[in-house]
């Protein structure tokens, strides 16, 4: 069982982000259970996203963390004590983390690179595929299904110079939970009612 944070302020895609590497880890087979903290603000004000993942059926959160990925200092400070010994914390160089845990890549000056800074968040999801000894057998699919197609082959290119800028970490571990749906609660909430007999709401 695996548990990663991907953490920031509001506006830096922590959700897409999230949402990506949840439906990722699905089609690896993995049972993916996922809690989201937002603050009210639009902007400003720390959010987080908490996945546990693993090849049985995950029914709760875990504080106790494999990896953080920090889009600002704040979140090192806030969540780093949770933070196991064998952990990391994935962050862009400009960060003034010193934490021996941490991998320091240069994504933001890696994306300007690729030709738009929107995609380090797909540098991110790459790096964290190869830690995790996953293949990027599903990334078209999935990354399709979040940009339009005029940036698609970008976000292609970032999720492969993230994934070769590190060493696989930990063992890819084999689930069979790949054709599960992911569903949120809302959604639970909708199919059982349905379920049940609802006819009209």
């Amino acid at each position: 069982m695996y548990n990663i944070l991907i953490g920031g302020a509001a506006g830096q895609g922590i959700e897409t982000t999230a949402s990506i590497l949840e439906k990722l880890l699905k089609k690896s087979g993995y049972n993916v259970f996922t809690t989201r903290d937002f603050m009210s603000r639009v902007r400003g004000g720390h959010n987080f996203s908490l996945i546990r993942f693993g090849t049985e059926i995950v029914t709760s959160h875990s504080d106790r963390l494999d990896g953080i990925i920090a889009l600002n200092d704040e979140t090192v400070e806030l969540h780093k004590d949770k933070l196991k010994d064998t952990g990391f914390i994935l962050c862009d160089s400009k960060l003034t983390t010193a934490d021996a845990r941490a991998i320091k890549i240069d994504m933001d000056a890696m994306a300007k690179a690729l030709g738009n800074p929107r995609v380090s968040g797909s540098i991110a999801v790459g790096v964290i595929l190869k830690l995790f000894g996953e293949p990027l057998d599903h990334v078209r699919e999935i990354i399709g299904t979040f940009v339009k197609e005029e940036y698609l082959e970008i976000n292609l290119k970032a999720v492969a110079e993230g994934y070769d800028s590190v060493e696989k970490r930990f063992p890819h571990l084999e689930g069979k939970f790949g054709d599960w749906m992911i569903l949120s609660g809302s959604k639970a909430l909708a199919l059982g009612a349905i379920a049940a007999g609802l006819k009209f709401y």
